[in-house]
């Protein structure tokens, strides 16, 4: 490896005789004539190859070098001391190979230590690299002739030197006492704290031998070489694992028993479920607060069924982790809604786990990604202005590839529609580059003329800047779908499925000859009436009725020919212009009634949704994998609304436009719920303004979205308690004078703030009858399973002052309703009653209307009225109307009931 400027000894290379060569590497050729003529390349000489050339220069050899290192340690020598190797070396060169008196044998390189330039090195075949000695960026060659790592003394600091020398012996019969020192590499071969030698005059900046760990020359680190390109297949071999997300929960680790019973003492509401000491009673369910042991309980009992359980009254920064457990972990699975809320309840309660629950799983990240497409509605369809000219607009697209090509080898159909007459085309393509479609185009417009507008979807074959420039050139407008709503080109799309249909069933004996059939399905197809207009294109188009297979069979059968009338040009064209307008305007008006009826189906499972500029939103995309696999993508902000149900959206820098079908809100989590109670939050600023929020929850139907009543009881008891002022809750970001003015508003009306019902004192419902003759029906049996229920219910409706027992002539029957949630509601039939009631014409504010007034304000106030019904009294003579008889007994309403007819105007 590395060697003195001057010429080895050579003298001791043998050449190969002919003979031998013949002998022992072409057995077969020995005895021919030709294998004695062979001559070498390079010297000319015969009985040679070039291969065993022993008049090549030294210089030309492309082969590794050798280098012998002695392992005893001698005193430092002066730096670059040489002294001469007193045991002259028996060397022989064969096949490149120089043999040592140890026995050893190592490929023969001459002229090395001139080669100072990389270049010229790696031109001697030699595997040379970029690494990197102490982050500087050096040449690193792999020499596996070599036994230790050699470095070029001027890239070591004096502080690497470990004080030790190595005698080396290099291949020209010279020693060189070489200085070792510990350096820092980073190389395709070998990296790492390594021991080295340092050598002035060496051929490369770095070389690395046959150490341990080093790797071998066909086979370095491409991933470790400075600078270089990183190929796919090295991505792929070296992907980082990502680590598995898992839900932190060091925050609540810690917690046993005595913290839980420091976060319930801590928490306000807690200390107010206990100290109230109240009992809830509703149908046969009781429900208590108890304090055992330190720890608040919620005892929930269903005497009716044997049920007695105790939850754990949770405290405000342990809810968000239980709900995570329950809905967010493995073992929650991201069930929905109710089922988590029935986890939740399994073991621990808490004021308001219906909201928070509901809300926890709305806002989650995951389920709301992966909520399967149908569970969003879709939006109403948009009346499309009817075009009456006909070819004013066209739809176009493309059809394939097709997996079967024709003989001709057309792999695609470019298909036409016109929007007026409905009248078709159809030209197979053998590739769908622009210019093949702008041929095409252009050949369907020679024959039917250039339309004002294409309607098309976003194809680069529509949308390249060569299409826009013949756009231009003839003056067309081009308008373009939203990606991946082809719904909005739906005339052109249906005919594409009705020509790959009919296309199957005609080429089925000779698929490859599909392209033949395009024109006769074509003549079929504009041959017969159109659904919507109720007319043929051909009609439409050229204002008579063509010549056909069924008028030739029909001429062939009766030998009838029909004698045209002789009329001149001038009254021809007359007559085709006032048929061609009555055709057309009579078709007109059947595509509006197609439209209108369309409309209405379509309608009937859809809903109206809106979003607002700067919502966050997630797009139905297909994956990056499969674009035939859609999933939920974002969430992106919306930047602007685009006519009525287009929104264009911000994706990553890049604005693009999609319709509300393929959008859905995103409900971001509130990350400070729950989280730290009131005391730990930062004050909020005393300029901060003040402001109401109102949260609108859609419901978009499904399992998933699937909101599920209030619990079976209410958190403080129903009839038998009465929430107060005291029980209001205020905004954590109200700051203290913002509080202290509500409290003392509160204070001020506190008559008002209650769960029972009031009296008001200004209305009272009417109830005016067609007829003076009673209403009365015998009472309806209800199971005896839920007659108690029903006699605690109405009990407890005499207590509050909302019925009374009456002796009226009036009875209507009592239904007994089970709810979703297991329980039961009480409600009276006045099917009959109402019948005879007059009908009160005042009309209900719309909401819209409302909420049209409401756009210039800026705060919002939602009261919710307790029982409101039952705070409307009825007119005296009234009351006896509203009676309603059971199996035990018979009462009358003396506040306004549910489901008579002119309730609602009332209130």
């Amino acid at each position: 490896m590395f060697q003195s400027n001057a010429r080895p000894r050579m003298d001791s290379v043998r050449p190969l005789e002919p003979e031998k060569f013949n002998d022992g590497q072409r057995a077969g050729e020995a005895k021919t004539s030709m294998a004695d003529q062979r001559s070498c390349f390079k010297c000319k000489k015969t009985g040679q190859i070039a291969r065993y050339c022993t008049a090549v220069d030294s210089t030309t050899k492309k082969a590794g070098a050798g280098v012998v290192v002695k392992t005893a340690e001698v005193r430092k020598p002066a730096e670059g001391h040489t002294m001469e190797v007193t045991d002259d070396l028996q060397s022989e060169v064969v096949g490149g190979m120089l043999k040592l008196a140890s026995g050893k044998s190592v490929p023969v390189m001459t002229n090395c230590a001139a080669l100072r330039d990389p270049e010229k090195t790696r031109s001697l075949g030699l595997p040379v690299l970029k690494g990197e000695i102490g982050g500087r960026e050096v040449d690193v060659m792999r020499d596996t002739g070599c036994e230790r790592v050699v470095v070029r003394k001027q890239l070591v600091d004096a502080s690497q030197l470990t004080g030790e020398c190595c005698l080396l012996l290099r291949i020209d019969n010279t020693a060189l006492l070489a200085e070792k020192a510990v350096i820092s590499l980073r190389t395709p071969f070998l990296s790492g704290e390594v021991k080295a030698l340092c050598i002035p005059d060496a051929i490369c900046d770095v070389i690395i031998g046959n150490v341990e760990g080093a790797r071998r020359p066909e086979d370095p680190d491409m991933s470790m070489v400075v600078g270089a390109a990183t190929t796919r297949a090295q991505v792929k071999r070296e992907a980082v694992t990502k680590p598995l997300r898992v839900p932190d929960i060091d925050g609540h680790v810690g917690v046993d028993r005595e913290h839980l019973i420091k976060l319930q003492q801590e928490d306000p509401r807690i200390l107010a479920l206990v100290d109230a000491g109240r009992t809830s009673r509703r149908g046969g369910k009781i429900v208590s607060f108890e304090k055992a042991r330190g720890i608040v309980y919620r005892r929930y009992q269903d005497l009716g069924r044997s049920v007695d359980v105790k939850h754990v009254v949770l405290p405000k920064p342990l809810r968000e982790y239980v709900m995570s457990v329950a809905h967010d972990s493995i073992t929650g699975a991201h069930l929905g809604i109710r089922r988590t809320k029935d986890k939740v309840l399994s073991n621990f309660y808490w004021p308001g786990v219906d909201g928070d629950v509901t809300r926890y799983c709305r806002s989650c990240d995951v389920c709301q990604r992966t909520v399967k497409k149908g569970t969003v509605p879709r939006v109403p369809l948009e009346k499309v202005p009817l075009i009456d000219t006909p070819f004013k607009r066209v739809a176009i697209d493309l059809v394939g590839p097709i997996n079967l090509p024709s003989e001709a080898g057309h792999r695609f159909i470019l298909t036409l529609v016109d929007y007026t007459t409905r009248f078709a085309e159809a030209v197979p393509l053998r590739k769908i580059d622009t210019e093949s479609v702008a041929e095409a185009l252009v050949d369907i417009y020679s024959r039917l003329g250039v339309p004002e507008e294409v309607l098309s979807d976003q194809g680069t074959q529509f949308i390249s800047d060569c299409m826009k420039e013949i756009w231009r050139l003839l003056g067309i407008k081009q308008k373009t779908t939203t990606p991946y709503h082809p719904m909005c080109n739906g005339l052109v799309e249906r005919f594409n499925a009705t020509l790959k249909t009919c296309l199957r069933r005609l080429c089925s004996e000779q698929p490859r000859q599909w392209h033949w059939y395009i024109n006769p399905l074509l003549f079929a197809y504009r041959e017969v009436p159109q659904e919507s207009t109720h007319f043929a294109p051909f009609e439409l188009l050229y204002g008579r009725t063509v010549r056909g297979p069924m008028h030739i069979l029909r001429e062939l059968w009766t030998k009838e020919i029909e004698e045209p009338d002789v009329k001149s040009s001038y009254e021809y064209v007359l007559n085709l212009r006032e048929r061609l307008d009555d055709t057309l305007k009579i078709a007109r008006e059947e595509l509006e009634k197609a439209q209108g009826r369309q409309k209405r189906y379509y309608d009937r499972t859809t809903k109206r949704r809106k979003f607002s500029v700067g919502e966050k939103v997630l797009v139905l995309l297909p994956t990056d994998s499969n674009k035939f696999l859609i999933q939920w993508k974002g969430p992106f902000e919306i930047v602007t609304t685009v006519g009525i149900n287009d929104y264009r959206i911000n994706m990553g820098g890049k604005e693009k436009t999609f319709h509300a079908n393929l959008l859905k809100g995103y409900i971001a989590r509130d990350q400070d719920t729950s989280q730290a109670t009131t005391e730990e939050r930062p004050p909020t600023s005393s300029l901060a303004i003040p402001a109401a929020s109102v949260t609108v929850i859609e419901d978009l139907g499904g399992e998933h979205f699937n909101d599920s009543d209030c619990e079976a009881l209410p958190e403080l008891g129903g009839w038998g308690s009465e929430e107060t002022v005291n029980d209001l809750k205020y905004g954590d970001e109200l700051t203290l004078d913002q509080r202290r003015q509500l409290e003392e508003v509160a204070v001020t009306y506190s008559s008002v703030f209650s769960d029972r019902p009031g009296t008001a004192l200004t209305e009272e419902h009417c109830i005016g009858l067609t007829s003076s003759i009673p209403v009365r029906q015998r009472p309806f049996p209800v199971p005896y399973a839920m007659r108690q229920t029903l006699r605690d219910e109405l009990k407890e409706m005499e207590d509050l002052g909302v019925i009374r027992k009456s002796s009226s002539p009036y009875a209507s029957p009592v239904v007994v309703v089970k709810k979703k949630d297991g329980t039961n509601r009480v409600c009276i039939d006045y099917r009959r009653l109402n019948k005879l009631t007059i009908f009160d014409p005042q009309p209900m504010t719309p909401p819209a209307d409302i909420f049209q007034g409401m756009e210039k304000d800026q705060y919002f106030s939602k009261i919710d009225l307790s029982k409101s019904y039952w705070q409307i009294p009825v007119r005296k003579e009234d009351i006896p109307k509203t009676a309603f008889v059971t199996m035990d007994c018979h009462y009358e309403f003396l506040r306004m009931p549910f489901g008579m007819m002119n309730s609602g105007a009332t209130l």
